[in-house]
C-alpha cells in the first residue's frame, strides 16, 4: 500500500510538472521591423507621406529637410514604426536611411489621407522649421 501511494504520488508531481511546460510563443518586441511602401507623397508637401504596411497604413513625417531624403511613391521604407516617435527606416529602392516621424496609424488609405491633407492645411511646414532653424538675434 505504501508503494502505491508513493508511486501514485511520484506520477501526479510528474504529470503536474509536464503539464507546466508548454510549447508556446512569447512576444518580442525587439523585432518590430516592418516593411511598408510609400502609396501617397505629395508634390505639394513631399515631406509627409502615407505608408501602406500592410494591414494599416500610417502617416510620416520626414524629419529632413533635404529632398532627396523624401520618399517618393511606390519606394519601400523598412524599419520600426512607432507612433508618435522618431524613428530610422532604411529606403530599399533609394539605398539609404532616413529619420521619420509616424504621426497615425489609419485603418483605410482614404483616413490615413486626410489626416496628412488636415496636418498640412493645420502645420504646415512651419511647424518643421521651427524644429531645425535657430531663432534670429533681434
Amino acid at each position: 500500500m505504501k508503494r502505491f501511494i508513493s508511486m501514485t504520488l511520484m506520477l501526479f508531481a510528474g504529470v503536474v510538472l509536464l503539464a507546466s511546460c508548454t510549447k508556446r510563443d512569447y512576444y518580442d518586441d525587439r523585432n518590430d521591423v516592418e516593411t511598408g511602401r510609400v502609396v501617397d507623397a505629395p508634390d505639394d508637401y513631399p515631406w509627409y507621406a502615407v505608408v501602406d504596411l500592410g494591414d494599416t497604413y500610417a502617416f510620416i513625417e520626414t524629419l529632413s529637410d533635404n529632398k532627396d531624403d523624401w520618399p517618393y511613391n511606390e519606394e519601400r521604407l523598412t524599419g520600426v514604426f512607432y507612433d508618435g516617435r522618431d524613428s530610422r527606416v532604411y529606403n530599399e529602392d533609394g539605398g539609404f536611411y532616413v529619420n521619420i516621424r509616424v504621426r497615425g496609424f489609419y485603418n483605410t488609405f482614404a483616413q490615413a489621407q486626410a489626416a496628412m491633407d488636415n496636418y498640412y492645411d493645420r502645420y504646415g511646414f512651419a511647424e518643421k522649421k521651427t524644429f531645425y532653424e535657430h531663432p534670429k538675434e533681434v
